[in-house]
């Protein structure tokens, strides 16, 4: 708040310059806090959940209603004592 008050003596017609831009910094930061404090919604800078959710739903469905080839000679592979002897 006192800030100008101080720099007068040192910059003299600079001091409205330099305390607008100081200014224009700390309350640009402050929008930015504001923006992101609550990223959820609609407007065009907040996360897009609906495109996210409906690609995480795609995903389960397609895991769900994915068919595993078996392998049939599973037994040979791997044997009932759990080691592999064929290395």
């Amino acid at each position: 708040m006192l800030l100008p008050f101080q720099l007068v003596k040192d910059l003299g017609w600079g001091t409205g310059i330099f305390v607008s831009l100081i200014s224009f910094t700390l309350l640009g930061i402050e929008e930015i806090g504001l923006e992101i404090e609550n990223p959820f919604g609609y407007d065009t800078n907040d996360l897009p959940l609906d495109a996210i959710c409906n690609t995480i739903k795609y995903d389960i469905e397609e895991f769900l209603t994915c068919n595993p080839h078996l392998n049939s000679n599973a037994d040979k592979n791997f044997p009932e004592d759990g080691y592999d002897k064929q290395l």
